[in-house]
């Protein structure tokens, strides 16, 4: 498994950041072309993506297997979102994290009211004001991270 981790200093990434990236990266090690579904998961021809993104960092994971992947700058969570979406109160960011890799895993939102199964989960270490998970069916592949640069 790659991870692709890019970070801009100068402004936070946004909604559809990816989609170049995504196919300048398609292009470079040949995962052939890309797609959307309906929700916007994106998919690849050979292996498997996910996408998150959180204030100045945006990661991209290829696979050859299944995964999800989410961000999140740690800080905070309001009581009433913690209850209403049943998370952990001891670390809700990283219950929050592990719900919504599994809403890009399934490619379903409605993993955000659903409690953690049977997947399989690891905690990446990119920044320590953040929290990242990666979710899968399977073990956790080893992955490389890989730091890119914005052109």
């Amino acid at each position: 498994m790659k991870i692709f981790l890019y970070q801009n200093t100068v402004e936070h990434f946004k909604n559809n950041s990816s989609s170049a990236l995504l196919k300048k990266l398609a292009m470079v090690y040949d995962w052939g072309s890309i797609s959307y579904s309906q929700n916007g998961k994106p998919i690849c021809e050979r292996g498997h993506l996910s996408v998150t993104h959180s204030h100045a960092y945006l990661i991209i994971a290829h696979s050859t297997q299944a995964i999800g992947i989410d961000l999140e700058k740690i800080r905070p969570l309001k009581s009433e979102l913690i209850k209403k979406f049943d998370l952990d109160s001891e670390n809700p960011i990283l219950s929050w994290c592990l719900k919504e890799a599994l809403i890009k895993l399934y490619d379903d939102k409605h993993y955000l009211f659903k409690n953690i199964s049977t997947e399989y989960w690891k905690s990446l270490d990119i920044d320590e004001a953040y929290c990242c998970v990666v979710v899968s069916h399977e073990p956790i592949p080893a992955y490389e991270l890989i730091e890119m640069k914005i052109d």
